[in-house]
């Protein structure tokens, strides 16, 4: 969802301007809703710390830039951890500052898991992030030995890769405002 299109204030005043109140009496609302793996189950955090490390110079929602642009309308701080700072994680029923442009925004992190997971599907999960996407066949190859051999240390009751019986853990954050 981030783009250059919405780092700037600028931006979050055309959709404000896009959800006013109409004439009718109808309003619109700003949502941004976004789905990870969830990286506080210790197989899940390995996964992802063998390909994230293919993510160079792509726009994530994972890198908390996005949130520049409702907690420091005029720029994205360069640092990651200043970037990382300006949103805690626990956003449950709390608010954040935005620009005059919205009130404040709102958050909520849902947990769930996606039954029925196979390594096979994992690794086509994986082979789904467009910086994994665009890899070599042998960098591919290469990753993907490495995804089965976490799998494989972590469920090793598991012989064959088609089995359908992991649960894989997922966040998905809900974030709204409205303009003002």
């Amino acid at each position: 969802m981030y783009s250059s299109r919405f780092a700037h204030e600028e931006s979050l005043q055309k959709i404000a301007k896009a959800l006013k109140r109409k004439s009718d009496g109808r309003q619109g609302c700003l949502g941004l809703i976004w789905n990870l793996e969830d990286d506080t189950t210790p197989w899940v955090k390995e996964l992802r710390n063998l390909y994230e490390v293919y993510d160079v110079n792509t726009p994530q929602y994972r890198l908390g830039l996005w949130r520049s642009v409702f907690n420091n309308p005029k720029g994205i701080p360069e640092n990651k951890l200043r970037r990382i700072a300006l949103f805690p994680e626990e956003v449950n029923s709390k608010f954040i500052e935005t620009p005059s442009s919205f009130s404040p925004l709102e958050g909520h992190h849902f947990y769930w898991s996606m039954k029925q997971n196979s390594f096979n599907k994992i690794w086509e999960r994986v082979l789904s992030k467009s910086y994994i996407s665009i890899l070599s066949s042998e960098e591919k190859e290469k990753l993907k030995k490495e995804i089965f051999s976490c799998l494989k240390h972590h469920f090793p009751e598991i012989d064959d890769p088609n089995a359908e019986v992991i649960s894989y853990p997922y966040v998905t954050d809900i974030f709204w405002c409205h303009p003002n």
